[in-house]
């Protein structure tokens, strides 16, 4: 069994006034505030996190402006530098509040969904999944008036839906998991 230290760098974008370590963990830096009649310290302390959209989350505060800030992406970008554009961050073991910096990734947001898919975070094929516009059944339909020899057009006329959906089923580009 191997210790990790923990090691603290500041938040890209809040430097001076908050850190976050390779543990992924938040705290906010020791500082002075001004005040009317003076100066007075602000002790840092460990922020805790509560969970937002299955991630966990912390409210950063600087110059009087409070964000919701995810934890996973502040410690990938002190930890992994700047994110590329158009790309997410990942975790490695697909578990969303296991913040480590070794557990996080950048990736493009394909792979990333077909991480989640490897991994099991989504299941939800065919009809189970709540964006879904057709049964599984008629997909089985819809195959079985193509295998008769219909064209994809007839097909989507017939059953009244889009020739888009027909040709996806058709050509195996949606609905693979239905024989």
């Amino acid at each position: 069994m191997s210790i990790v230290s923990e090691i603290w760098k500041d938040v890209v974008g809040y430097e001076g006034f908050y850190q976050v370590s390779n543990l992924g963990r938040v705290r906010s830096c020791d500082r002075y505030i001004e005040f009317h009649r003076g100066t007075r310290l602000h002790k840092g302390k460990l922020l805790r996190p509560r969970e937002r959209a299955g991630y966990l989350a912390v409210a950063l505060s600087a110059y009087g402006i409070q964000k919701d800030k995810n934890i996973h992406i502040l410690v990938a970008e002190a930890f992994h530098g700047d994110r590329p554009r158009g790309f997410q961050v990942n975790h490695i073991d697909a578990d969303k509040h296991n913040n480590c910096a070794s557990n996080l990734e950048f990736i493009s947001p394909s792979d990333n969904t077909k991480h989640a898919y490897s991994m099991g975070r989504i299941s939800q094929l065919g009809e189970k999944n709540n964006q879904a516009t057709i049964t599984d059944s008629d997909v089985r339909q819809i195959r079985h008036y193509l295998a008769s020899g219909m064209t994809v057009t007839g097909v989507a006329r017939l059953l009244g839906f889009t020739v888009a959906v027909v040709s996806g089923i058709n050509v195996g580009r949606t609905w693979k998991h239905i024989q």
